[in-house]
């Protein structure tokens, strides 16, 4: 029955893992992590040096924290901006009443508790969903934090980079891969392909004698540092998820098809429609044909033994 339940079919799907190599406690020797470093870096928009700039064109003013566990002169102070380029609205609290808050600073913008920006939280299903969530007053917006690229592993750098580079170059026959930084894309107007060809052709047209033609040798992607990163099936996802399925997991699944396709073939109409009834069946009772439930649960018994004998008999028969 396990076998019938987990019927090989559908798209094949990879051996996937969401456990970490990582213990889970603050046991480990300081001197065996010192070393790791995660897979991705996030880009967080904007930058520290971003708000420093923007914040040092205001003037502020020292604000001491209110704390009455302190005695005077020993509080804690924070800056509140004042003057030049700042910019201030009015935030209403749980009670109705108004206060003065700071809206923006510079290019930053903060929230005075009206305004929504789109975020991620958990549904009623308990899956995530994207909705307008509340910035709260203060809160910074137009906030980003996105991957900026993958990493590598421990060393995954320098002359690592250069020899994985050097090896692909080498199996695909290709030149010594390099690196060009991206330009500015050019504003223009796009042409469809019918019209490219149009061009192309009066191009041809108007030379009566055609330039020599270059060849030049097979190369590689140049929009990377790194030119395993062109290539998706050597990719790692998220919890642990591979770019594309490994060789060995297409090969195993059209095997497990072909099996149970034969073993399918071999089945009676009947075996197959007590083993189809037996994953909904709430009892033994639902498979038999009398009228008494006691009856009923007997037929229902030798009915799913012998579905399931045939079934045994069938896989030990195609898979030898």
């Amino acid at each position: 029955m396990k076998q019938w339940a987990a019927k090989p079919e559908g798209p094949v799907e990879a051996v996937q893992t969401n456990w970490t190599i990582v213990p889970a406690n603050d046991n480990a020797n300081p001197e065996d992590i010192a070393n790791t470093h995660v897979e991705r870096r996030s880009a967080v928009r904007p930058t520290l040096s971003e708000i420093f700039r923007e914040s040092a064109k205001v003037d502020c003013r020292r604000v001491p924290v209110a704390d009455v566990s302190k005695a005077k002169g020993e509080h804690d102070f924070e800056l509140y901006p004042i003057a030049r380029d700042v910019e201030y609205g009015i935030a209403k609290d749980d009670k109705g009443r108004e206060h003065k808050v700071v809206v923006r600073i510079g290019r930053l913008r903060f929230s005075d508790g009206t305004q929504t920006e789109k975020g991620f939280a958990r549904g009623i299903d308990g899956k995530m969903i994207m909705k307008d969530l509340e910035m709260p007053v203060g809160a910074m917006l137009r906030t980003e934090d996105q991957q900026e690229r993958m990493l590598g592993g421990n060393g995954a750098g320098g002359a690592y980079v250069e020899q994985s580079n050097l090896y692909f170059a080498q199996m695909l026959g290709a030149i010594e891969p390099r690196y060009v930084k991206g330009t500015e894309r050019r504003q223009g107007r796009s042409y469809s392909a019918d019209e490219t060809r149009t061009m192309l052709a009066d191009a041809y047209a108007n030379t009566p004698v055609l330039p020599p033609v270059k060849r030049y040798r097979k190369g590689l992607p140049c929009g990377s540092q790194r030119v395993a990163e062109s290539f998706l099936g050597m990719q790692k996802g998220k919890k642990g998820e591979s770019g594309s399925v490994a060789w060995q997991d297409v090969s195993t699944h059209i095997v497990n098809r072909e099996v149970w396709e034969a073993t399918i073939a071999m089945l009676s109409d009947a075996d197959t429609n007590v083993l189809d009834g037996a994953l909904t069946a709430r009892s033994l009772a639902d498979l038999g044909d009398g009228s008494h439930r006691r009856t009923r649960e007997r037929q229902g018994r030798r009915k799913l033994h012998a579905a399931n004998d045939n079934l045994v008999a069938a896989l030990k028969k195609s898979a030898a």
